[in-house]
């Protein structure tokens, strides 16, 4: 009985391990083959058929790498840069970095060229996205289209593109992002202008700071801003796409308000400096001419004009009112207290003089009548009298 127990147990071992022997050599075949192949398709094959197999892991290693490679650039930022102005029109002598900026991305093999231009022939208006595609070593463009740039402030005339991270790399003011599963391409803007205001002679230091998402797949373009003013290299301002959220959210918008708040160049605006500006930017507008009938702006309580006014040495009293003049923001002021109203008045500004020796320099002020300021002015060594009627605003 025992030999016959043990006959049997030969007989099914022998079976069985041929059958493990037909299915390894045949299993270890396949994957010499699909390995010979190399392509997606005979690793899909392979894993479908021995989803278990001790091969399995080399396979999904080799798979994964060649999806990687599949859709890993081979190209440089230069050579993205000299493929982009050699392929597109009227770009062939245009500065990298400067007149456009430009990223490769290779997908299933193929390689793309995204390229955004500086608006060239329109300062004011649209920018221009290009999409190039290599086609056995050549290059056409597949995508061409304008978008209008963010701008809130009509008298930012111009644009440039700035680095992401505040330095001034050229590899630095375009990258590959990815944002909720999706790949985008981020660069950002300035808005500005080189003007100077004609009366105030104030340049135009307001900025509007832009950072953008440029999708891959779609193209869809979002944009945030900070906006603010241009103090060396910080732009103190606040995020005019800060307040939006709730149902309007989208993971791009919350990606570039988020960025925007991480950039150290990037400061909440001061409340004092602004409440001065805005001040006296209201007096240069509702006073476009240098005589004549005057408007006096009204000094809100919490204006820093105010504090400066009250400090201020050399102060000239009348029954009804107290003047001074002294020097805030690059602009000589003269402000007066009516002891009636208790209001505190922006009579008159002027840009505050660089030399004294040879510009009209106003050196005195005081009052002829209750109502009426003499402002005494030098010239060289030219006296010149002005005044300014408190009662009717009018100044000669």
């Amino acid at each position: 009985m025992k030999n016959l127990f043990f006959t049997l147990f030969l007989f099914f071992f022998t079976i069985f391990s041929g059958t493990l022997s037909a299915q390894k050599k045949a299993e270890t075949k396949l994957y010499n083959i699909t390995v010979a192949k190399g392509d997606t398709i005979s690793f899909n094959k392979f894993l479908l058929k021995y989803p278990n197999s001790v091969y399995a892991k080399t396979i999904l290693l080799k798979k994964d790498s060649l999806i990687k490679r599949a859709n890993t650039t081979t190209l440089t930022r230069q050579q993205a840069d000299n493929i982009f102005k050699s392929s597109t029109p009227g770009f062939e002598n245009c500065i990298a970095g400067t007149d456009f900026i430009a990223l490769s991305e290779r997908k299933n093999n193929i390689e793309y060229i995204t390229g955004i231009t500086t608006p060239l022939s329109d300062k004011t208006g649209s920018f221009r996205i290009v999409k190039l595609k290599e086609d056995q070593g050549d290059w056409e463009i597949i995508s061409d289209r304008f978008e209008s740039r963010y701008l809130q402030e009509d008298a930012l005339t111009l644009f440039a593109f700035v680095p992401l991270e505040g330095t001034s790399a050229n590899n630095d003011k375009i990258r590959e992002v990815t944002v909720n599963g999706e790949k985008y391409l981020q660069f950002n803007y300035e808005n500005y202008s080189r003007a100077v205001h004609p009366r105030s002679k104030w340049e135009n230091n307001n900025v509007e700071f832009v950072s953008n998402l440029l999708s891959l797949s779609d193209g869809s373009l979002y944009s945030a801003m900070f906006r603010g003013e241009r103090n060396g290299q910080t732009i103190e301002g606040s995020c005019a796409d800060a307040s939006q959220g709730g149902a309007l959210s989208t993971p791009q918008m919350d990606y570039l308000i988020r960025y925007l708040e991480k950039q150290d160049r990037l400061k909440p605006f001061s409340k004092e400096k602004v409440l001065i500006k805005e001040a006296i930017e209201w007096w240069y507008n509702k006073n476009p001419g240098s005589n004549g009938i005057l408007s006096f702006g009204v000094l809100d309580k919490e204006n820093p004009i105010i504090e400066k006014f009250i400090a201020a040495k050399g102060k000239e009293t009348s029954a009804s009112n107290t003047a001074a003049f002294f020097d805030i923001m690059q602009t000589t002021v003269l402000c007066v207290y009516n002891k009636g109203t208790g209001q505190y008045l922006l009579v008159w500004c002027e840009p505050q003089v660089k030399n004294p020796q040879t510009e009209k320099t106003l050196n005195t002020i005081y009052f002829e009548k209750d109502n009426s300021l003499v402002l005494y002015y030098y010239k060289g060594n030219n006296a010149i009298k002005e005044r300014i009627n408190l009662s009717n605003k009018q100044k000669r």
